[in-house]
């Protein structure tokens, strides 16, 4: 598995401690109020604990079986979402690596109490077979299994109705059924990650106006749009199922439903988050309706994000434009007080139950722009203190005149090598980079920069921040080498092709030019090839052997240990590798 980056993980770790320094010693359970009209649930407090079976005083399958009766109790709709806010914080349910993940009986990740990132994913076939087999499903012929599980939708139950544990994977795991749902699998002790998940491809459809699209308040309200349709018609297709399918697809940046700080958000009226694109970890399955408030330039506190979006959303059938403060994820640095304009729009899905009987269930679906002003995009880059404006940074020929056929793609690379080169590095660099990343002059549709390093890797990519670091094919490597002539490097220091060419179209077209600030080593430019996964090639970088992991992190002692660890990971690598470690 490709380690993540050095100063990726530097950037974790300082937001991690940011998040949690000012957090209580232990994690509130209060943080999931009982909806209006609820009931409280005695067995939502159970005792068998996630924390007795990390101690080894409790036995995993008794939890797992308590879990299975408190999830069996739970009633479909606003009780539900309680529930998986409840068993989503440290606590009776959740502990260590003892969480609760919810699969459907298709091997799909339910829910991960977890991880929510990876809920809507396929397990693989060896870890959904192990668990299917501790359920007593032995059969391996895919018919005979299509077979067994519709027996199993038929009686409600599975043939080891109290389940048993997953052998050769670990956990245990149990079936269980609400009244009026379909029957689910409730894993147990199974730290289920990525190497337990398998691949798919689902149609990601085609909208009129992708994530990488939205510039201002029109394409914001179609993209909007286009998304609710996605999920209405996948819904006729699928049927409830498609709330979960439609998760990583609509979280996938190669996808066209996120790019940089724009994705979607799907919440209830009651103020549960059920899905989002950008903190999955943070917001989905949470109620912080009456918390989460604006953090204004000024340092005050503004007000109440939530009830403003379910307001806009409830009185605008149509749908609706709402303004607050908010956390860019594209900018560290913003400290959730950016203006964010978000489109906001109410649909009621439509479903029979098995027993026959019909729910609705009201959705709102979201998404964002940052910094508007004046209808556009707003760059959003302050000049540091001490650095001058650059009159290079607003060039004559622009991305949106490539994009719109009325200027050269080389005249827009030369353009943007000389103002590379006129960067000082510190404080200049780091607004240079945040310049060429918003939309603007810089950056429109697939039109935007990218820094190569003289090894191969990405250096700084505009659009996808994810990629940084990543090294590249060695077929897209040769072809960019050779547009800019870095064999000469070795010999004379200098690229042979000092204005560059134009790369090949077997590799996405574009331009490369080389670049060198004063007293830093020699890069290259590469405008108008959209850079993705399938130019990337793969490697192997020790991430080293901490001895508190992110996952192992839950209170301030652990806490403390990570960021201690990681901060000497990141300084190891550096004695090793230089600059390039970052």
């Amino acid at each position: 598995m490709r380690a993540l980056k050095p100063l990726f993980l530097f950037w974790l770790v300082l937001t991690l401690a940011g998040v949690l320094a000012a957090a209580p010693a232990a994690f509130a359970q209060d943080a999931c109020p009982l909806p209006v009209g609820v009931d409280e649930n005695p067995l939502a407090t159970s005792s068998i604990t996630a924390a007795q079976v990390e101690a080894g005083t409790a036995d995993l399958s008794d939890f797992a079986l308590a879990a299975r009766d408190y999830m069996q109790s739970v009633q479909i709709g606003a009780e539900l979402t309680h529930n998986a806010c409840l068993i989503r914080h440290e606590g009776p349910w959740k502990s260590g690596d003892t969480y609760l993940v919810t699969v459907s009986i298709d091997g799909r990740v339910f829910f991960h109490s977890a991880k929510a990132s990876l809920s809507g994913r396929p397990l693989n076939r060896v870890v959904y077979g192990a668990i299917l087999r501790a359920l007593g499903i032995t059969a391996t012929a895919p018919a005979d299994v299509r077979a067994a599980l519709a027996g199993v939708v038929q009686a409600g139950s599975f043939p080891n109705a109290d389940g048993g544990a997953v052998q050769g994977v670990g956990g245990y795991a149990v079936g269980f059924r609400r009244t009026g749902g379909n029957p689910l699998i409730l894993v147990a002790g199974l730290d289920i990650g990525e190497s337990h998940l398998g691949t798919e491809t689902i149609d990601p459809g085609a909208p009129e106006v992708r994530a990488d699209q939205v510039v201002n308040r029109a394409t914001l309200q179609a993209f909007v749009e286009g998304a609710t349709q996605y999920v209405i018609e996948r819904f006729q297709s699928e049927g409830r199922a498609a709330f979960t399918q439609v998760k990583s697809v609509l979280r996938d940046p190669a996808g066209p439903w996120r790019h940089g700080p724009t994705y979607l958000f799907i919440m209830e009226p009651s103020g549960y988050t059920i899905f989002h694109g950008a903190f999955p970890d943070r917001f989905e399955f949470q109620t912080p309706t009456n918390t989460l408030r604006e953090q204004l330039p000024s340092g005050e506190q503004g007000d109440l994000i939530l009830p403003k979006i379910i307001q806009t959303a409830r009185n605008n059938p149509d749908g609706g434009f709402v303004e607050y403060y908010f956390d860019n994820p594209d900018d560290p640095t913003d400290d959730f007080n950016t203006l964010k304009v978000s489109f906001v729009h109410q649909h009621v899905f439509q479903a029979r139950r098995p027993d026959g009987t019909t729910f609705e269930y009201p959705l709102i679906f979201g998404a964002g722009i940052y910094g508007e002003g004046g209808g556009v995009l707003a760059q959003g880059c302050p000049l540091p203190a001490g650095v001058a404006a650059n009159p290079l940074a607003t060039p004559s020929i622009t991305a949106e005149q490539v994009e719109a056929g009325t200027a050269a793609i080389s005249d827009f690379a030369l353009a943007a090598k000389r103002y590379m080169e006129s960067v000082q590095r510190g404080p200049e660099l780091a607004h240079n980079a945040c310049v060429v990343r918003q939309e603007g002059p810089w950056k429109s549709g697939s039109t935007y920069l990218t820094t190569i390093s003289t090894d191969g890797r990405v250096f700084f990519h505009a659009a996808r921040a994810a990629l940084g670091g990543r090294p590249l094919k060695p077929a897209v490597w040769g072809a960019i080498a050779a547009a800019t002539g870095a064999a000469a490097l070795r010999t004379t220091g200098s690229f042979s092709n000092p204005d560059g060419g134009a790369l090949p179209a077997q590799i996405g077209g574009g331009y490369a030019v080389g670049f060198q600030r004063a007293g830093a080593r020699p890069l290259i430019l590469v405008a108008g090839l959209d850079i993705g996964e399938a130019h990337l090639d793969t490697e192997t970088i020790d991430p080293g052997d901490p001895t508190v992991r992110a996952d192992q992190v839950v209170d301030r002692e652990t806490l403390k240990t990570f960021v201690k660890e990681a901060r000497d990971y990141v300084l190891t690598t550096f004695r090793s590798e230089g600059r390039a470690a970052f």
